[in-house]
This record gives structure tokens, C-alpha cells and sequence, in this order.
């Protein structure tokens, strides 16, 4: 092999390893989402929900939460985000992927009305496992409640939910993400 060819392809090669991989919602949250907007458009339609979310299928990446909830624009922006849906309080929920991430990244959420924020489940898969088994999601006064078991199943047999995920503030693998807005939020008061 000429050298030149040689001294390109070792530059190629550095470029390439030194390039920052740019993390994004993995397969398994797609699909998740996915299901999730299946469940949540199937339901609404036959009157069983009680809270209608608005879901985001497209992970919409959101570069300034912390600024939006009134935290110093100084943040670094390491820390990404991707919007997925929003509650019908206005809620914001979020993918959270943090610099020293591994595995699913957790669900989080916001609130600017009120500028609150936090963790709410490990990943995507157990945020929707747990509110498709959440029974304060659904309608019992609806002349079609009988299908909410069938619903229930259906759904959280596809997603291999666990046998009764609850639905959490605060993680127990990754960062708490209040606590991560309150940290940037004092660095710079200070």
C-alpha cells in the first residue's frame, strides 16, 4: 500500500475514533413510544382514559430546559434531551441523556408552570409499563370499563412489562435529575 494512502486511511481512522457518538432514544424506546401511542390513542377513543397525553413520536430534541425553567443560561449542554409527550397537566416528559449515561436512558419531566422537575422511571419501557398499569389512568365510569383488563394486558404483554411496575419519583440507577438542575442552578448563584 503507497504511503500516502497509508497516512490517509491512519487520519481517516483518528477522525473517526475521535468523532463524540451522539446519543439519541435507542430502538427499544422507539418501540416503547411506539406502543405507548397505540395504547393512548385506542383507549381515548373508547372514553377509558381519563388523562389524554399528547405524545411526540418523533422525539423532538429540546436544547434549553434548563434555561426554560428559569435556571442560568450558562449550562453547558452536554446533557441532551428528547421530548415524547406531554400530560394533560402540562407536564413535559423527556428522554435524559446525560454525559455519563449507560444503557436505556431515564424518563424525566417538567413543569414551567410551576418550574418543578424530576425523575420519574429508569427508561422508557417502565414509564409506559407503569402507566398502563396505573388504575387512576382509567375511566371506571365508562359504559366500556370491561375492556380495561383485556387493554391492560394486551399492551403490557408486548412491552414485557415486569408484573406490576409502580409508577416512581427518584431512580435508583442514574442521577435525580432535580437534584442535577439544582446543582447548575447554584453554581452560578454562588
Amino acid at each position: 500500500m503507497p504511503k500516502l494512502l497509508k497516512i490517509l486511511l491512519n487520519i481517516s481512522i483518528l477522525i473517526f475514533l475521535s468523532t463524540e457518538v451522539i446519543a439519541s432514544p435507542s430502538d427499544g424506546s422507539k418501540l416503547a413510544l411506539e406502543k405507548f401511542n397505540d395504547w393512548n390513542k385506542k383507549l381515548s377513543k373508547e372514553g377509558l382514559l381519563i388523562h389524554k397525553m399528547k405524545i411526540d413520536p418523533s422525539f423532538t430534541e429540546v436544547k434549553n430546559i434548563p434555561k426554560s425553567l428559569g435556571i442560568d443560561e450558562r449550562f453547558d449542554g452536554k446533557d441532551r434531551f428528547f421530548k415524547f409527550a406531554t400530560d394533560s397537566y402540562g407536564s413535559i416528559l423527556y428522554l435524559w441523556y446525560y454525559p455519563e449515561l449507560e444503557g436505556e436512558a431515564p424518563v424525566v419531566t417538567c413543569d414551567v408552570s410551576d418550574n418543578s422537575a424530576d425523575s420519574v422511571s429508569e427508561n422508557m419501557n417502565d414509564y409506559v409499563c407503569s402507566i398502563i398499569n396505573d388504575e387512576d389512568n382509567y375511566n371506571k365510569n365508562s359504559i366500556n370499563f370491561a375492556k380495561v383488563e383485556e387493554y391492560k394486558n394486551k399492551f403490557s404483554k408486548s412491552l414485557n412489562c415486569k408484573a406490576k411496575p409502580k409508577f416512581y419519583f427518584g431512580l435508583t440507577k442514574h442521577p435525580r435529575f432535580d437534584k442535577w438542575l439544582d446543582s447548575i442552578d447554584n453554581k452560578y448563584q454562588n
